[in-house]
């Protein structure tokens, strides 16, 4: 848990209007007056509006045109200055106060001309020089050099300031040589610089001796591709602000000595799409233009917690497409000036204010594993800094946590609980909703030790894009090989199995050309098997698996093509893809291949068994009838004897597999299921098999909060099920929507590669025999009413007899409470609080997570007074699947009526007749005429006059009717006749009839009521 920093103090270069209170007395004017020294808030006034196609400003024409890009101010005449091409190109003076349209600026085509714009956009000094870009697409090429332009004043004729490549020739990335797309200037005279984005890493900066002419030098920046191209302002001291459209808001530091810019700090602002921006450096504010057609304002004083200032702003209609994302920002002096390219043009100025506390995104719920590496919760607010904060936890303070994030290491089942954050400021205070973080119990014992981990990042053949599919073990060495397809070529890595350090790169150039290997596995002889992922094997992409003869950095003998090809051939289709998994086992001539088929959009139910035939192998396809679809994919090894395999692909159950390769065949042997006990959880692939110690380990994997883990299973016993004995997690939480990482067993040593995770290693125990209980499903809180009888579950499983023990209230052990359930009779108010079970065998015992109970107090008066009942499952309309819906009382005989209807019944309808002063049943009405709708009779009434009616239910009443029966009387030889069949509401669209009914009234003024 952190603190926050001190916050410091901020100081305005201009003032702004202050709206405060006027009638205050003088002890709250010097708490503004406090306020005011430590920091404020910002709202927009609106000064004035420009709509594309307005007429009194000609350039902004309706339509695509782009042909208005650029917008500054300027702050000696407090005029907005917006060049444009539209016919004829000028730069145009509007007023800043108003928005009236002034004039243009001096324009002198022998100056001016040239480029792929001849304009495009502006920006102005200090001192009220104004210069104008042009827009160069090659500043070497056809469209002309880069080209600045200078105007000393608004009325002053135009100089050319800068004519050339700020590139220097560059002809990395894209677009290597654009420019004019942004632009952002500060300084005046000499002190001048200009800074000009690209497609690339590469800025040009524009720096003068003279305030009159530019010459340029290239900055080599750390960028992401446009990440400068179109919102780039210049920061504090030495530093630059850029976005691209969609990524984090990033602030550049500038070394002018070696001409490079270097990263230093991020503002995520979630949602916001940006073109343009502008930063006001003295008041800390980012002004962004967003391609929705709006435009937002940031406090990013903290970088960490930015907060948005006043609401967002909409540009003006009618408006129309900006599909090239350009746009201008100006932020000075108290003003904010923005344009949206076809879009039209808004002016505010800026008014402090001082703002209570607002939560903008609360704590989010969480749902993580036990002995997860971290969480943090937190917490994102609008108002006026300085803001202190205090976390709670179930409703009370916790000590020391007073940062705007709660941060938590190795989670326990301690730290469930619900979480809340109260934020206080000069102004007000708020708190924050309740976060539940809910802690899911883990299942670590002594089965593997972990020996050690290498995190995501941290190597370059261990990456988070979706680059390493292929983790082995060496039975030989036990050397871990690593494979990546992680451009620009694979990587075949080695590491020591005791340290994971690095021993070396293997020297796979014999093998080449391939596309890229995939999987990698190691026979018990020491040789390497390499596989590519073929999604086409009758085009340019066929299947291969090439092999090295060990794992030196150099292997003995070159490495040689072992199969190539179509391994399904005749049976699948040439693009079912292979080499989503691989597995290898025996050695020399008797070396084996696994093989798995299939991918998300090609269904297969078929494998590969690749023998050695002379030094080439040859592939018999199995075919498993029975089988999941592309139960291969994504987990796959060999089991238990000579003729089994293992297959878990994503959401489909661990099924062991028996074939006959004689015959290409095989069936299910066995199919464990994905809950309870013994079970294997649908996001389990990647497996391995170790038949010396009988485990079987595989990937869960898990998205954002909830880390891969590494599950292990006893599956000696194949008729019991596989046996949750160790669950090992891994330190990260990047998502592998792929599932395509594995792990492996060889020589006492487990190893795991999570995609996009890193790799963990661990020693498997050979002595480890008996494990804790596993607890399959944790008892659930329940409220009840009082009176009732409540009961507790708890499903356990061991490889042991178990025992239990209930305890309620934490301490108290209750008397012979020692089965898997507990039931509560006769619960009261003493009865209310936490139950829980202590699960043990001989290898210890676990507790369950607590369930409370909670009780509703029965509120019994004489108002009425039970007379009977019938439980449910007792009689053949009274059951216990939804089947009963309706249910009436006859005011002419005192007879209670109950309709039933269970589709799969010879008679789907029932309509009993009961004794409402006993419940006795006296007879079925007669039902021969009822059918239709997707209920046959939903809801039943009676008439004042004993006239019955009974309604079904339809989805779709203008094809499928309504039907309303009516019964003269509830006699059993009456016969029903139809009353109505139609569509009661046929103005009214997608609608269900029949969900509620009910009936008043007597003869022709008899009414039935629905809703719909």
């Amino acid at each position: 848990m952190n603190r926050p920093g001190n916050t410091k103090r901020r100081v305005n270069s201009t003032p702004i209007p202050r709206l405060r209170p006027l009638l205050m007395g003088l002890l709250l004017l010097g708490l503004s007056g406090l306020q005011c020294a430590l920091a404020q808030s910002y709202v927009l006034s609106n000064l004035w509006s420009i709509a594309q196609g307005a007429s009194s400003h000609p350039f902004l024409t309706v339509g695509t045109s782009y042909t208005t890009r650029g917008l500054a101010y300027n702050p000696v005449t407090g005029h907005v200055i917006v060049p444009s091409r539209t016919a004829p190109a000028s730069v145009h003076i509007l007023d800043g106060t108003d928005g009236t349209l002034l004039g243009t600026l001096p324009f002198d085509t022998g100056v001016i001309n040239g480029g792929t714009f001849v304009i495009n956009l502006a920006a102005v000094t200090d001192d009220g020089v104004i210069y104008v870009a042009n827009l160069t697409t090659d500043a070497t090429g056809a469209s002309g050099p880069f080209k600045l332009y200078r105007w000393a004043n608004e009325s002053a004729q135009p100089t050319l300031a800068y004519s050339g490549d700020p590139s220097f020739g560059n002809t990395n990335g894209s677009s290597p040589r654009r420019f004019g797309d942004s632009l952002t200037l500060r300084g005046s005279g000499a002190g001048t610089q200009i800074l000009l984005g690209t497609f690339n890493q590469v800025v040009g900066l524009l720096t003068t001796t003279d305030g009159v002419n530019f010459t340029a030098t290239k900055i080599t920046t750390d960028a992401v591709a446009e990440e400068t191209r179109r919102a780039l302002a210049w920061g504090a001291g030495n530093t630059f602000w850029a976005k691209t459209i969609a990524g984090n808001l990033r602030q550049f530091s500038l070394n002018l000595g070696n001409q490079t810019a270097t990263a230093v700090t991020s503002v995520s602002l979630p949602g916001v799409y940006a073109e343009a921006i502008d930063v006001d450096v003295s008041r800390n504010l980012v002004a962004l233009v967003c391609t929705n057609h709006t435009l937002r304002l940031y406090d990013i004083f903290d970088p960490a917690q930015p907060i948005q200032q006043d609401v967002t702003r909409t540009f003006p209609p009618p408006g129309d497409v900006n599909g090239n994302w350009v746009g201008s920002a100006a932020l000075r002096n108290g003003k904010l000036f923005a344009l949206d390219c076809n879009n039209g043009i808004l002016a505010f100025s800026l008014n402090e204010v001082y703002l209570p506390p607002a939560i903008a995104t609360q704590p989010a719920s969480v749902t993580i594993w036990e002995g997860a590496a971290y969480w943090t919760f937190s917490v994102a607010v609008t108002g006026t800094r300085p803001f202190s904060f205090q976390w709670r936890f179930d409703g009370e303070d916790i000590p020391g946590a007073t940062g705007p994030s709660l941060t938590f290491s190795n989670i326990s089942l301690a730290n469930a609980g619900s979480y809340s954050v109260v934020v206080t400021n000069t102004s007000g205070s708020v708190t924050s909703s309740s976060a539940l973080m809910t802690v899911t119990p883990g299942n670590p014992s002594a089965q593997v030790t972990n020996i050690w981990n290498i995190a995501a990042n941290t190597r370059p053949y261990l990456t988070s894009g979706y680059k390493e599919y292929g983790v082995a073990i060496n039975p030989l060495t036990t050397n871990v090989i690593v494979l990546t397809r992680q451009n620009p070529t694979n990587m075949l890595v080695v590491l020591d199995p005791l340290t994971g350090a690095e021993k070396y790169y293997i020297d796979y150039s014999a093998l080449l050309p391939v596309s890229g290997f995939n999987k990698v596995d190691v026979a018990d002889d020491g040789i390497i098997y390499l596989c590519n992922l073929s999604t086409d094997t009758s085009g340019s992409n066929p299947f291969r698996i090439d092999g090295l003869s060990d794992d030196g950095p150099v292997p003995a003998l070159a490495g040689r093509q072992l199969f190539y090809g179509d391994p399904g051939y005749p049976v699948t289709s040439p693009n079912v893809v292979w080499g989503g998994t691989m597995a290898v086992r025996g050695s020399g001539a008797d070396t084996q291949i696994l093989l798995g088929s299939g991918s998300y959009n090609q269904s297969s139910k078929t494998v590969a068994i690749l023998r050695d035939s002379g030094g080439f192998f040859v592939s018999t396809p199995i075919t498993v009838p029975d089988a999941p679809d592309k139960f291969g994919r994504l987990g796959l090894d060999w089991g238990p004897g000579t003729n089994t395999f293992w297959a878990k692909s994503a959401a489909t159950s661990l099924i062991l597999v028996e074939f006959d390769i004689n015959t290409g065949t095989g069936f299910v042997k066995k199919t464990y299921s994905l809950t309870g006990a013994r079970s294997v959880p649908s996001s389990v692939t990647g497996i391995k098999y170790d038949r010396n110690y009988g485990l079987l380990a595989g990937l869960q994997n898990g998205s954002p909060p909830t880390p891969v883990s590494v599950p292990i299973y006893d599956v000696r016993d194949i008729d019991a099920g596989p046996l949750w004995v160790d669950q090992e997690l891994f330190t990260s939480y990047n998502a592998d929507i792929e599932f395509q990482g594995n792990v492996d067993f060889a020589a006492g040593y487990l190893v795991a590669l999570g995609v996009n995770n890193g790799l963990k290693a661990f020693k498997v125990n050979p002595n480890f025999t008996a494990s804790l209980p596993v607890i399959v499903s944790h008892p659930a809180s329940a409220t009840w009413f009082a009176g009732s009888n409540p009961s507790f579950t708890v499903v356990a499983d061991s490889a042991t007899p178990l025992s239990y023990q209930w305890y309620f209230n934490e301490t108290q052990a209750i008397a012979g409470a020692t089965s898997a359930t507990l039931t509560v009779t006769n619960a009261q108010a003493a009865n209310e609080g936490q139950y829980f079970v202590r699960v043990s065998n001989a290898g210890g015992s676990r507790d369950s997570l607590p369930a409370t109970l909670t009780l509703i107090p029965l509120y019994n008066t004489a108002q009425m007074t039970n007379i009977w009942s019938v439980l449910a499952g007792t009689r053949p309309y009274l059951n216990t699947f939804y089947y009963e819906y309706g249910m009436c009382f006859n005011p002419v005989n005192s007879n209670l009526l109950v309709a039933s209807y269970v589709s799969t019944n010879a008679t789907p309808v029932i309509i009993a007749v009961l004794d409402a002063l006993t419940g006795a049943e006296k007879h079925y009405l007669d039902v021969s005429v009822v059918s239709g709708g997707n209920r046959w009779v939903n809801k039943i009434g009676v008439a004042d006059d004993g006239v019955v009616y009974a309604g079904n239910r339809s989805t779709a009443p203008a094809t499928d009717p309504f039907i309303l029966y009516r019964w003269a009387d509830d006699a059993p030889t009456t016969i029903a006749s139809i009353a109505f069949s139609g569509d009661p509401a046929p103005s009214l669209p997608s609608k269900v009839a029949g969900y509620t009914m009910d009936v008043r009234g007597a003869g022709v003024n008899t009414e039935v009521l629905m809703s719909f």
